[in-house]
């Protein structure tokens, strides 16, 4: 025989758990549908401008990655003017990619090979103070405006240049030409114990490097001084 189901009072379904909690959610979101809703949508439009932004962040990527290799192959060709043209429209109008950042260094060695030393210098200087990519590139791009410093024959900054490309080479092999150019510009500027500071630290701890008896060479020479 089926028990009998029980019954509940209209008051005993008011204080159900349940029901109450399924009151509350319908309330809440009648008295708060205006504010759900705007959240919502809220989400929807950061979402779809995350993802535009990333397409077209990839896309500009991608773009100046392309101008980037047309550059360098005119550089190969020899083609210093096309890729001038090339480096220029990538830096001016691809700021801020990695591809643009390796254009302006590119483009101020095609200024140097110009002879066009004062641009060079500005082109370098922009980099080294922008860049925080490759130790290769940046002690590359110290070394190239130390190089623009010389041909103005303002050998102190010269000298410093070298230092600080020395300085951000860490353990490649170019650390020791940096230095010892360094040691060059010194003595060129005049400041004696700085030359030979920077030539007794490649014969101490650049022993194996060609460079260590051209050092030994230059301190003899600065003995006297």
């Amino acid at each position: 025989m089926l028990k009998a189901q029980k019954k509940y009072s209209k008051k005993e379904l008011k204080h159900d758990p349940l029901v109450d909690n399924m009151l509350k959610a319908q309330t809440y979101y009648e008295d708060n549908k205006s504010k759900i809703t705007n959240i919502l949508v809220a989400v929807i439009v950061i979402g779809a401008a995350f993802l535009i932004f990333n397409h077209f962040h990839t896309n500009t990527m991608d773009k100046a990655e392309t101008i980037l290799g047309k550059a360098q192959v005119e550089l190969d060709r020899l083609n210093t003017a096309g890729a001038e043209s090339y480096l220029t429209m990538l830096v001016d109008g691809y700021a801020g990619t990695d591809a643009a950042d390796q254009g302006l260094f590119l483009l101020a060695g095609v200024k140097y090979k110009q002879k066009k030393y004062a641009e060079a210098r500005e082109a370098y200087k922009k980099f080294v103070d922008s860049y925080s990519g490759s130790a290769i590139l940046l002690s590359s791009g110290y070394a190239g405006l130390a190089a623009c410093y010389e041909q103005e024959k303002d050998f102190k900054m010269a000298a410093e240049a070298f230092k600080t490309a020395w300085n951000k080479a860490g353990d490649l092999p170019q650390a020791a030409n940096y230095l010892y150019q360094a040691g060059l510009d010194y003595r060129a500027s005049g400041n004696t114990a700085e030359a030979k500071a920077a030539f007794q630290k490649i014969v101490d701890d650049y022993s194996d490097s060609s460079l260590k008896f051209n050092a030994q060479t230059a301190l003899i020479t600065l003995a006297s001084k």
